[in-house]
């Protein structure tokens, strides 16, 4: 068992004594709660719901419209009612996020079910968007998971994501290029406002860490056109113009967030985290606010010194894997740019031996650099 030999290990390391050692090993028995009995009673429950859901599925087109509606709005009522009874016994942890999150499913599947029925040909997006305001207000109530938080960052992203998609080429330039690039700006600020933070610390917390993720991709694609000035990862560039208007907004904005911080209106993060975010926009425009040859080793070149900086972030503000998971991004793109610059010296066997040793010393070098870099931070 992996945690006990962590237990062992803060045992000689004199983190804890043995005494400590043994009340933590016994809880961590006592949550486990999984015996034969309750094993067999989930295995007897699954397959009770999978014989339902074959009869119902083999039958499903014999079913009328208003009785599927019917039982779907029962299923739905009887999971309320005991996410209901569960909280008013003061009940909080996994049961009251698992019942929130499976009515919160079920309640996409209802809406689903009655556009199905009823042959609703809308998008995608407003059937989300119809969604995520029947379950949001609910899940900020109840939920405190942070994978269920997160869960529902993801669904704010991908109903984003379909409106975009339906709806960018019927916009000016201008407007697409702001909703390509505002969003992850937009999420850091909201999830970092005070007064939300204070009311609804989980999900907004996730929304911040999911905006500066985003941010992060953003940039590093935008490096991609420093291999091509044709095309604008999927869309093609707008007027130079429009382009430099979209940038203003972006770095204005961003100075925006670090204003409203200085004005206590934003929690407190470390300085490095602005720099981040002033940073952000100013590298991902840069490939496309002037003219260019095909120079791929620049944008690699960027793109790696952005990653290493990140990582530097994430460990001042507590991310202690981040500049772990910087380190492997920067290698791998260290691998490909050398096979980019290098390709054709791969071709024969000489170059292979020593473009191998090459390659190991430069990735062994970067390690050695970014561990004492670790080092030196904490």
């Amino acid at each position: 068992m992996k945690f006990a030999k962590r237990v062992e290990q803060w045992v000689e390391a004199g983190i804890i004594d043995s005494a400590s050692a043994a009340r933590i090993m016994a809880h961590e028995e006592s949550r486990r709660g999984l015996t034969f009995v309750t094993a067999m009673l989930g295995i007897g429950g699954l397959a009770i719901f999978l014989g339902i859901a074959a009869i119902v599925g083999v039958n499903w087109d014999r079913i009328p419209g208003l009785v599927k509606i019917l039982v779907h709005a029962l299923i739905n009522s009887g999971i309320a009612f005991a996410l209901y009874h569960v909280i008013r016994q003061s009940k909080t942890g996994v049961l009251v996020d698992l019942l929130a999150g499976v009515l919160a499913g079920l309640t996409f599947t209802f809406i689903a079910l009655v556009g199905q029925i009823y042959q609703a040909q809308e998008p995608t997006w407003k059937a989300l968007a119809l969604w995520l305001v029947l379950i949001t207000p609910f899940l900020l109530s109840v939920a405190r998971s942070q994978t269920l938080m997160r869960l529902w960052v993801i669904a704010l992203l991908a109903t984003y994501g379909f409106f975009v998609g339906d709806q960018i080429e019927k916009l000016d330039g201008l407007v697409r290029s702001l909703m390509i690039v505002m969003p992850p700006l937009v999420m850091i600020a909201v999830g970092q406002t005070t007064w939300l933070r204070s009311r609804f610390d989980v999900a907004m917390t996730q929304l911040s860490v999911i905006g500066h993720i985003v941010m992060v991709a953003h940039v590093s694609l935008a490096q991609i056109v420093w291999r091509t000035t044709d095309q604008w990862i999927l869309y093609p560039l707008p007027d130079n113009n429009i382009l430099w208007e979209a940038f203003i907004i972006s770095v204005v904005f961003a100075l925006g967030i670090v204003g409203l911080r200085r004005a206590k209106l934003l929690i407190e993060m470390p300085q490095e985290i602005d720099i981040l975010i002033v940073l952000s926009p100013i590298i991902g425009f840069l490939p496309m606010l002037g003219a260019h040859g095909d120079w791929p080793v620049i944008g690699a070149g960027i793109v790696m010194a952005y990653w290493g900086y990140c990582g530097w972030v994430g460990i001042k503000a507590g991310y202690r894997r981040a500049l772990d998971v910087a380190v492997g991004f920067i290698a791998l793109r260290l691998v490909i740019v050398y096979v980019e610059v290098f390709g054709s010296l791969l071709q024969t066997g000489v170059g292979l031996i020593v473009s191998g040793f090459l390659l190991i010393g430069l990735v062994l070098g970067l390690r050695r650099i970014f561990a004492f870099m670790k080092k030196e931070i904490v």
